[in-house]
């Protein structure tokens, strides 16, 4: 296998993105997760991501530190003074700190 080649399947598994070969070489299909959402969808994933407010404090998991949220857009959330988060990852890293 080309490394290129293996290089290119490793980002399309971390992105989700999934690929359907067609009968002949050199005939793939990408598909990206929520390419084509509909309204509703989209209303759905907007709520997995509610509470998510920028000036809120939010916990590192691994330290214990408590960072600011800085921005939040429709795909991401950035953490001050240590980036942006897709919403799929952020709560791998960071939890609400507990009141």
């Amino acid at each position: 296998m080309h490394p290129w080649t293996a290089i290119t399947q490793l980002l399309d598994q971390e992105i989700g993105a999934s690929i359907q070969r067609g009968q002949g070489q050199g005939q793939a299909v990408v598909t990206l997760p929520g390419a084509y959402l509909t309204a509703e969808e989209k209303a759905a994933k907007a709520a997995q991501h509610e509470g998510i407010e920028p000036g809120q404090q939010w916990q590192s998991r691994a330290s214990g530190k408590l960072y600011v949220i800085e921005e939040v857009s429709s795909q991401s959330v950035t953490v001050e003074g240590v980036g942006e988060y897709p919403f799929q990852k952020f709560h791998q890293p960071f939890a609400r700190p507990v009141k």
